[in-house]
């Protein structure tokens, strides 16, 4: 009996590499905000869209000096 197997997932060009991915870790330790002024807008803005998007992020990944991820 021979069995059949389908490889289905895509090979990566290059091997994962975690130093890759460390900036996603790196903790932001100054809140920001960003404003639009009405004549920086280009288009219209729907008239049911209203509200405040608020995002939750980025946090801080350590804690007492120990890398927390």
């Amino acid at each position: 009996m021979t069995a059949l197997t389908a490889n289905t997932t895509p090979k990566p060009d290059s091997p994962y590499n975690r130093q890759d991915w460390q900036r996603g870790y790196q903790s932001q330790r100054h809140e920001t905000d960003y404003w639009l002024e009405a004549d920086e807008i280009v288009g219209e803005i729907p008239a049911a869209l209203s509200g405040t998007l608020f995002r939750n992020g980025p946090a801080l990944f350590e804690r007492g000096g120990q890398s927390v991820q």
